[in-house]
């Protein structure tokens, strides 16, 4: 039980109880802030023909949170496809289908997740916290949500005086606590996984009224639709957002907009990973959804730091090539080597000091870019 939020269990009944409270307004300082002394405006002069190779390479690299986006978007669209087929005619292979589209979209969520932590200085902070918020909150409490072992007649799943709508949700999301998740991908997991493996029969719906399997098939659904949108949106604004920045801001806050991101994403695959080997929760409800989100997010980095035009930045901007291409070589092999069905533990504790290496790179690489461009702007 240590695993499942033992020492949170209390805060459960006292949540259910507080059903009918509005929902507490996100605060300003929870927001991720943006630094306005790294926003630089644009000095036209700086761009050169002798600069093709940086722009370019700058311009794929911010490609990948389209791509990032636009990947996670498409496995949530499979998921929501396969839950509702599964929830029409639950079986054990619709069952297991589903669970396997959850921890595509969670890998994808990975990649995602590395343009998804700092906003761009034309984005409402607040917005976008509130956002990443209703899509990857973690990590999600189970008891609020749904039976666990020895409670089972807990969360919104067996609260009858909880409407099952989409506004109610809203209602419900992070009411009290953090913990108390009641949308995203980790509400998600919470429902198609549970505390205990779940069955094709704990989904079943039936005329009875309040029964617990038809009301945790509605609220998967409901869920599953609400992630779907969130996947849309942050999709679909992306043109616009980078659009804003760049008729506004310089190429160099928006490459460190972007490493900067990366950091925040690679930190908190550290501080989640230290939590899971510590027998602590992590993000996810198991362990070995941390491992998945995590891979998305490394196999992303990877392709990134051993793009051809990547090494060649590198190798212009002097940095130390090859513990660089060592951590390329030693993250590929964890990849390749460290899988979702590997054990847990022994793959987080691996991938410690690839982690804690690529961030002392970016961080190096971050410094040093910001430096060079500005040294040229100077120059010019």
């Amino acid at each position: 039980m240590a695993r499942y939020y033992a020492p949170l269990m209390a805060l459960t009944a006292l949540s259910l109880m507080a059903c009918t409270q509005e929902p507490a307004a996100l605060p300003e300082t929870d927001a991720p802030q943006v630094d306005v002394e790294d926003v630089v405006p644009i000095d036209p002069s700086i761009v050169s023909p002798t600069d093709d190779l940086y722009l370019t390479w700058q311009l794929q690299s911010l490609q990948r949170c389209q791509d990032g986006y636009g990947e996670f978007k498409e496995a949530v669209l499979t998921l929501a496809i396969d839950t509702d087929s599964f929830l029409n005619e639950p079986s054990a292979a619709g069952l297991a289908q589903t669970q396997s589209s959850w921890q595509l979209a969670a890998e994808k969520w990975g990649m995602a997740d590395l343009c998804s932590h700092r906003p761009l200085a034309t984005d409402s902070a607040t917005n976008f916290a509130a956002r990443y918020q209703r899509t990857v909150a973690a990590p999600a409490l189970p008891g609020y949500l749904d039976s666990i072992p020895d409670y089972a007649d807990t969360g919104i799943v067996n609260d009858n005086t909880v409407t099952l709508s989409l506004e109610s949700l809203e209602v419900q999301h992070q009411i009290s606590f953090e913990e108390e998740v009641a949308l995203g991908l980790y509400a998600v997991e919470v429902l198609l996984f549970g505390v205990e493996p779940r069955s094709a029969d704990d989904f079943i719906m039936t005329t009875e009224e309040g029964a617990s399997t038809t009301r945790r098939a509605g609220l998967l659904r409901l869920i599953t639709n609400d992630l779907l949108t969130q996947a849309e949106i942050w999709q679909d604004n992306w043109p616009a957002r980078i659009s804003n920045v760049r008729r506004t801001y310089s190429t160099t806050y928006q490459l460190t907009w972007l490493i900067d991101n990366w950091i925040l994403a690679l930190e908190k695959v550290e501080r989640a990973s230290a939590r899971v080997l510590n027998g602590e929760p992590g993000l996810a409800l198991h362990p070995m959804h941390d491992h998945v989100r995590f891979k998305g997010t490394l196999a992303a980095l990877h392709d990134w730091m051993a793009q051809p035009d990547t090494l060649r930045i590198v190798e212009t901007f002097e940095l130390p090539m090859n513990e660089w291409q060592s951590t390329v070589e030693q993250t590929a092999t964890w990849l390749e080597t460290h899988t979702v069905d590997t054990e847990t533990t022994s793959d987080l504790t691996a991938l410690q000091p690839i982690n804690s290496a690529a961030i002392q790179h970016l961080r190096i690489f971050r410094e040093v870019t910001e430096n060079t461009w500005h040294t040229l702007a100077n120059s010019n």
